[in-house]
């Protein structure tokens, strides 16, 4: 498969003065070049958390995630090189249908 993502038990956690809330836990995932893919899930389900991260706006605290082959791990951040190529391109849309919970595409 020519994965343009692949994510190996990618995490996000939120640490509170409480206790931390592990937004995202251990997702595997691999998306190939081409592929049409729909994230969906109950509120706090880690939707947003989860585009955030594949869009570049956030960065995991675990697990490896992949970016047309470019590594970032873990809490060492995203690399400049994987969201400012021109290479690859995600479209995050939200669906405004009042019967059903949002969407999010890549």
């Amino acid at each position: 498969m020519d994965a343009i993502i692949k994510l190996d038990h990618l995490e996000k956690t939120y640490h509170s003065a409480e206790t931390p809330v592990r937004a995202v836990r251990a997702v595997s995932l691999e998306i190939a070049r081409g592929d049409f893919v729909a994230i969906m899930g109950t509120s706090g389900s880690g939707k947003s958390t989860m585009m955030n991260i594949l869009g570049c706006l956030d960065r995991p605290t675990g697990g490896t995630y992949l970016l047309d082959g470019v590594m970032s791990q873990g809490s060492h951040g995203m690399s400049s090189r994987m969201c400012g190529t021109g290479r690859s391109a995600l479209c995050f849309r939200t669906s405004i249908c009042s019967r059903g919970p949002p969407l999010w595409t890549m």
